[in-house]
């Protein structure tokens, strides 16, 4: 499709703090829209039978999907903060100030 691309990619870098691969070229680390892929916590049975399943279809463990010319298995990234989804709305504007309405 003409216009996606990796020329987009620097927009993309402008709004994502990443938290798990902020410091690589292909991720941000400051911007408003938290990301993350809960590296510490364990799966669920299903999901670990199904990485397991993917695999032995012979698809290979990726750490970071963002990678360029990466395909394969892995955590996917979360727009997140402390297990609680952060929307577009909650990362640009915060919560809404009662104060703030007259």
């Amino acid at each position: 499709m003409e216009g996606w691309s990796f020329d987009v990619l620097p927009y993309f870098i402008r709004l994502e703090n990443d938290l798990d691969f902020g410091h690589k070229a292909w991720h941000g680390d400051s911007g408003p829209l938290p990301s993350v892929r809960y590296l510490d916590h364990d799966y669920h049975p299903t999901t670990e039978a199904t990485i397991r399943a993917v695999q032995e279809l012979g698809h290979p463990w990726v750490d970071d999907h963002n990678r360029p010319g990466t395909v394969g298995v892995g955590r996917m990234p979360m727009d997140s903060r402390n297990g609680k989804r952060v929307t577009t709305l909650d990362a640009y504007l915060g919560p809404p100030r009662v104060d703030n309405w007259q």
